[in-house]
């Protein structure tokens, strides 16, 4: 945590220094570490967990899309589940708001704060909790980063607990933070503003910011680049929106029975989610035709979300290879368990003539009995009555001969 700061009286302004220390990290962050950087403050699912104490599976989005015109409104948001139909509770929301394609995006968490000390590098509210995706210290940083330089150029402010944020570069190129303190009367504006808001769009409630946290996104302004320059702030582009919820797996429309939850993760049967891996719903790697997401370099034929672990720094996979194969193997364990039919799909795996995939990298040590036992009762059914079957090494043995007894 970082040193003690005295809050200002309502009207006057702190100034907050970002450590720059992050901005190193991004200028080595691949094109996708971007997007996951864009997620952090997009998604902000972890701040949402924490407030509310839910586990991940608790997690329920809906999103809903109206198109009028020349204008858009995407809403992504979050329903408490438990509660009957007559008595939903929202727990946050995010709203693209576009006009011509390119607009604004506003994300808020209901009874949620920004302190001071997140913006010290290391600083981080998420160490030991098993149900938050990072720990490092460094996403709202390096994602405050990434959306204001450069290409992005765009604005970013935030409410949260009374105060108003201001993110900005100055003359120098130092990333800042200018914090103020809300009057009563700007409170009750805003959030009377916000009520007749939402009252006339997709918005599941009306955010109060003295007890929420909001960012806003996008809004066209004047505002400093990181050269300390003078630029006119971008919108955000409904292609870039897309792309950076794409970073999110909880945001995406999984097909019925596409993805296969259990208690050790998912399995990822959709097309457009094969080859990609997840950690507790945020994305690490998506596989390429000349690249695979796994740290082994091998092919994925399916994709998954791990439901615990750690990441390397550049948070573009699990801590090692190790991990990585034991993660893939108790989600299919527990697939097994629930979908014992799923057990062809590993069969077709462990007998490839092709590559060995990474979906089972380390099965002939690491596979456990319960998953071996469901191998053995599939190849010993009534499908394969009459066949033998014999390991690559008696096959080199025997040579000519086409069947060896093991």
């Amino acid at each position: 945590m970082g040193t003690a700061r005295s809050f200002p009286r309502a009207g006057a302004e702190l100034v907050i220094s970002v450590d720059l220390l992050s901005q190193v990290v991004v200028l080595r962050r691949a094109p996708l570490a971007n997007l996951r950087a864009h997620a952090h403050i997009i998604t902000r699912r972890d701040g949402i967990i924490k407030a509310f104490d839910l586990a991940e599976r608790d997690f329920c989005v809906v999103r809903e899309e109206k198109t009028s015109g020349r204008s858009t409104e995407i809403v992504y948001k979050v329903l408490r589940i438990g509660g009957g139909d007559d008595k939903k509770e929202w727990l946050g929301y995010i709203r693209f708001k576009a006009l011509d394609g390119e607009g604004t995006i506003d994300i808020t968490n209901r009874s949620a704060t920004l302190q001071p000390w997140h913006l010290d590098l290391g600083g981080t509210s998420k160490a030991g909790d098993a149900n938050q995706a990072g720990a490092h210290g460094e996403g709202l940083k390096i994602a405050l980063l990434v959306l204001m330089r450069g290409r992005q150029n765009h604005s970013v402010r935030c409410r949260s607990g009374g105060f108003g944020w201001k993110f900005n570069f100055t003359t120098r190129g130092r990333l800042v933070a200018r914090l103020r303190r809300m009057k009563p009367e700007a409170i009750d504006k805003a959030q009377d503003q916000a009520r007749r808001l939402s009252e006339r769009t997709l918005l599941p409630f009306a955010a109060n910011p003295a007890l929420d946290l909001q960012f806003v996104i996008g809004e066209a302004q004047a505002g400093r680049n990181e050269r300390g320059e003078k630029v006119r702030r971008s919108q955000v582009k409904r292609e870039d929106f897309d792309a950076w919820t794409k970073a999110a797996l909880f945001l995406q429309d999984g097909r019925d029975g596409a993805i296969i939850s259990t208690e050790d993760g998912d399995l990822l049967t959709d097309p457009r989610l094969c080859g990609h891996i997840y950690l507790k719903g945020l994305l690490l790697r998506a596989s390429t035709p000349t690249r695979s997401a796994s740290i082994t370099a091998k092919p994925l034929k399916f994709g998954y979300n791990v439901a615990s672990g750690t990441t390397n720094r550049e948070r573009q996979s699990v801590s090692g290879a190790g991990e990585e194969g034991q993660a893939f193997l108790a989600i299919w364990s527990s697939v097994l368990a629930n979908r014992p039919e799923m057990v062809s799909e590993l069969d077709a795996m462990l007998n490839t003539t092709e590559s060995r995939y990474a979906d089972i990298s380390g099965a002939k040590t690491g596979m456990n009995f319960a998953t071996a036992c469901r191998l053995q009762e599939y190849l010993f059914g009534s499908q394969f009555a009459g066949k033998w079957y014999y390991c690559s090494e008696d096959k080199n043995k025997v040579g000519t001969a086409s069947t060896a007894l093991i």
